[in-house]
């Protein structure tokens, strides 16, 4: 809800919480079961990938490092 106040674009500002709890408990049931391809599953709450490069460097890393299956990644957020 706080990204989505700061962007401030009007189209979002009339989505609920509740509306965006269930999107979520959606994504989750969906990616908890999904196995077709290899899965990275990101923290995002202490990151802005817009803001700090470095973060958004570091999560292309990442990506380009991936195995197989469904991996992990908890961000440090940004020094600055």
């Amino acid at each position: 809800m706080k990204r989505i106040r700061q962007r401030g674009r009007p189209e979002e500002a009339r989505l609920s919480a509740e509306y965006l709890a269930e999107v979520n408990r959606a994504y989750n049931h969906y990616f908890f079961h999904y196995s077709a391809t290899p899965l990275l599953v990101v923290n995002t709450a202490e990151v802005d990938f817009v803001k700090h490069s470095v973060e958004m460097d570091d999560l292309i890393k990442q990506i380009r490092q991936m195995g197989k299956g469904t991996q992990y990644y908890v961000p440090l957020p940004s020094q600055s």
